[in-house]
């Protein structure tokens, strides 16, 4: 089913696949979402992941810094838009996602490559 996403679907649709990461060790899973995700333009998944990265947080942080760490590596689009969408957050869930992005730029985390670091803000 997921095959058949374009990345022109509804944003509920993006945060529909979001959900399916839970904390089960089904890699091949997780490359069928990440596949998904990496379909939208680059602002919309920016912003879409802001939207919905709390809820992946909730259900397994392993995937959460993973999905953080691959849009890290995209262009500074989809980046921009992640940083401009997390700013609008709740305050709680800016506090949280700010220090689970600064854990996972720590040594080894999935934000700890150099390329990564400092990327991805926010306030």
């Amino acid at each position: 089913m997921l095959q058949a996403l374009t990345g022109r679907e509804q944003d509920r649709v993006f945060h529909a696949v979001l959900e399916t990461l839970t904390d089960q060790e089904d890699y091949g899973a997780y490359q069928s979402v990440i596949s998904v995700i990496l379909r939208f333009e680059p602002e919309r998944r920016g912003r879409l992941i802001a939207e919905g990265i709390t809820g992946v947080l909730d259900r397994t942080e392993e995937w959460a810094g993973d999905v953080l760490g691959q849009l890290a590596y995209c262009d500074d689009d989809a980046v921009q838009a992640f940083n401009r969408a997390a700013a609008e957050l709740a305050p709680s869930e800016r506090q949280r996602l700010a220090k689970f992005i600064a854990e996972q730029e720590a040594e080894d985390g999935w934000l700890s490559g150099d390329r990564q670091r400092g990327r991805l803000r926010v306030s």
